[in-house]
């Protein structure tokens, strides 16, 4: 069997893009009430907040 190449640690370049999403972020993890996310939220269910052009309703910038 082959062995695996590894792997350039390039992610420097990676950006988020949220212009050019489908809300991944805002659906697919699940988040608990706490000083940082008022509300729970279960994984695989969009944020209350996502908008229909998959930005938030809520931020301007996300960090």
């Amino acid at each position: 069997m082959p062995r695996p190449l590894p792997l350039a640690d390039d992610r420097a370049h990676l950006r988020a893009d949220c212009a050019r999403c489908a809300g991944l972020c805002c659906v697919a993890p699940a988040f608990a009430a706490s000083a940082d996310f008022a509300i729970d939220k279960p994984a695989g269910t969009p944020c209350v907040h996502l908008a229909d052009d998959f930005r938030c309703g809520v931020h301007a910038r996300l960090r």
